[in-house]
């Protein structure tokens, strides 16, 4: 996955127009650098929503890495996103299950790819899996989501 190809699925992030939780902490429009992580999926021909990540300084530790609930909570929306476009007819979802694991440091001020792509449903029940990539297309931390869809 590209950075170029993650810069331009991005500028089509549907939370721009529709956003159910516009100030969320990862995806929110609303929040500012600094204030949030700024990660906007966008949707690919291939089913996968990808995103550039540049983590801001005020995310890492002392010695420049991101702290690791910060890179748990990047792998949260964009497997949102993903079920949100498998899905169009379902209706409101939340995070029921993240299992994440970090696989290198992740140094704030160097930007990484955010993937994700949903992996199947089951009732209410709707999973993805995601990663966040370095420069180079190597994985750094990967995930596994369950996204449930609320009653209406």
């Amino acid at each position: 996955m590209s950075l170029t190809a993650a810069q331009e699925a991005s500028s089509h992030f549907e939370g721009f127009h529709n956003h159910a939780f516009p100030a969320c902490f990862v995806c929110g429009p609303e929040r500012e650098e600094g204030d949030g992580l700024r990660i906007f999926p966008g949707d690919l021909e291939s089913g996968v929503s990808a995103a550039p990540w540049s983590p801001h300084p005020d995310f890492a530790d002392s010695s420049g890495l991101v702290r690791p609930e910060i890179v748990w909570a990047a792998l949260d929306c964009p497997t949102g996103w993903a079920t949100f476009s498998a899905a169009p007819d379902a209706g409101l979802m939340l995070l029921g299950r993240l299992a994440a694991r970090i696989l290198r440091p992740v140094s704030a001020e160097q930007t990484y790819v955010a993937v994700a792509w949903p992996t199947g449903r089951g009732g209410r029940k709707h999973y993805a899996t995601g990663a966040i990539l370095s420069a180079e297309g190597e994985p750094v931390a990967v995930s596994r989501a369950t996204w449930i869809e609320l009653k209406s």
